[in-house]
């Protein structure tokens, strides 16, 4: 979806907050990030590219692989070798995955103790209702916050005219993400309108290679 002023506006909260920098952090991007037109004034076509100029290691996982993103599927296992990151940013990408269970375990996988993962992402709404396989809820992100333990470093909230969902998490404990069952219980609504095998299956996956 692209990183507009609000919500670059919003990362740089979470990122204060929190007690980070973005100087000296590492940086995990899911998706390659355009910058929208209300942040061209940065001359900049890429949000990592931004992330960089303030002084953050940047690793991005696309997968296209395209203009040096690194080409991964967050529907399968992230090699170990990857690393855990002190801020995770996924902005209109994990609602493309259809592996929903594996891209969560992933997404808690990258993200070190004490750091944060931050997402804006699509609810059920005329505007995103062909854009992908997946949306989300405010309940969604509380309840995964509840079951893994995360702090919520902002309040969970609607943003872009009630398009999307904006969520920002600690992850404070050192433990395994959660089973598939209970993250079903989360409640990510598969898209009806999108005709793909995946969309049809069980959100944890059952059937998915």
């Amino acid at each position: 979806m692209g990183l507009h002023q609000w919500g670059l506006e919003a990362l740089d909260e979470v990122v204060e907050k929190a007690g980070l920098a973005y100087s000296g952090a590492s940086i995990v991007e899911l998706g390659l990030t355009n910058l929208r037109k209300s942040l061209s004034h940065y001359n900049l076509t890429y949000a990592r590219d931004l992330f960089a100029q303030r002084g953050a290691k940047v690793l991005t996982i696309d997968l296209a692989g395209k203009d040096g993103a690194v080409a991964l599927d967050l529907a399968k296992p992230l090699p170990s070798s990857i690393g855990e990151y002190d801020i995770l940013i996924n902005f209109g990408t994990s609602e493309h995955v259809p592996n929903q269970y594996k891209c969560w375990r992933n997404i808690h996988n990258l993200c070190r103790v004490g750091g944060v993962m931050v997402h804006s992402i699509p609810v059920s709404c005329p505007h995103f209702a062909t854009h992908c396989f997946y949306f989300y809820s405010i309940g969604f992100m509380e309840t995964l916050a509840a079951k893994c333990g995360y702090r919520k470093v902002v309040p969970v909230r609607s943003v872009s005219n009630n398009e999307q969902v904006f969520a920002a998490f600690w992850k404070i404990r050192n433990r395994p993400f959660i089973g598939e069952a209970s993250f079903k219980e989360c409640g990510a609504e598969p898209n009806p309108r999108v005709n793909c095998f995946y969309a049809s299956n069980a959100v944890n996956g059952i059937g998915v290679p």
